[in-house]
This record gives structure tokens, sequence and C-alpha cells, in this order.
């Protein structure tokens, strides 16, 4: 994983996770993104897998949604985008979409590397990015 490669290298900065939270019980981490509001008034866990082992800071949050619905007011990806000085993006989908939506929106430098063959699902027909990534 990225967040694996970054941690074993010679760097000075952190390896952070800014962890999405889910309804503690039985609620779990099924209808995050069509009922948000449900989860604002649960007290939440993370969800299975989170944080990734390679996270040396934790930042929990009780935002449950990401994914296509990144860019909502539920959505953890603001606290990643507004804590960073730069948004790297790496070949994802519809999560790393929104978060290069909102470094344009917050007006944060975005770099994307894509390689020869990765590409950031809907990134290549992003008219309003353009230039700005």
């Amino acid at each position: 994983c990225v967040a694996g490669a970054f941690a074993r290298a010679p760097r000075s900065g952190s390896v952070i996770a800014v962890v999405p939270g889910v309804p503690a019980g039985d609620a779990g981490w099924e209808g995050r993104e069509t009922s948000p509001a449900a989860f604002a008034a649960a007290p939440t866990v993370a969800p299975p897998g989170y944080p990734h082992a390679p996270a040396e800071i934790v930042i929990r949050t009780h935002l449950p949604t990401s994914g296509a619905a990144g860019e909502g007011a539920m959505s953890r990806n603001h606290v990643n985008v507004l804590s960073s000085d730069v948004v790297v993006a790496l070949p994802g989908g519809p999560g790393t979409l929104s978060e290069l939506r909102l470094a344009r929106a917050y007006g944060r430098p975005a770099v994307a590397f894509l390689g020869e063959t990765g590409t950031v699902a809907g990134l290549r027909t992003e008219g309003e990015l353009g230039a700005h990534v």
C-alpha cells in the first residue's frame, strides 16, 4: 500500500489516517451513504479495517461518507484536504476525484501521479479541474 511505502521511506512527515466513523453496535457500515443524519446522532466507532496498519497519527471522526459522496458535509475528505499542504492523488476512483474537487474548491494545490496506465475515474473528463491538477 502507498502509506506503507511512505512509512518505510526516509522522510520527515508522518503517516496520518483520518478515520471514518460508523454507529456502534448493530447499525454497522451499511447505509452510511444514504442516511448520514442518523449516523450523526449515534456514538461511532471505526469500521472494520480502520485505521490501516502504517498509520502513526490517527484522527478519528464521526464522519461516515466517502467515495462518490466524498464532497458532502458528512465526509472525512474535508479533513483530509484542509489539513494538507498539497493533495497528492494516485490512481483511484470516486473518492479520489472528490478529494481533487475539494482541493480545487478550497484552493489547495494538487498533483496527480497516475503513471502510464493509472486513472482517477472521471478525472480525464473533469473540465473544472483542468490545469489545476
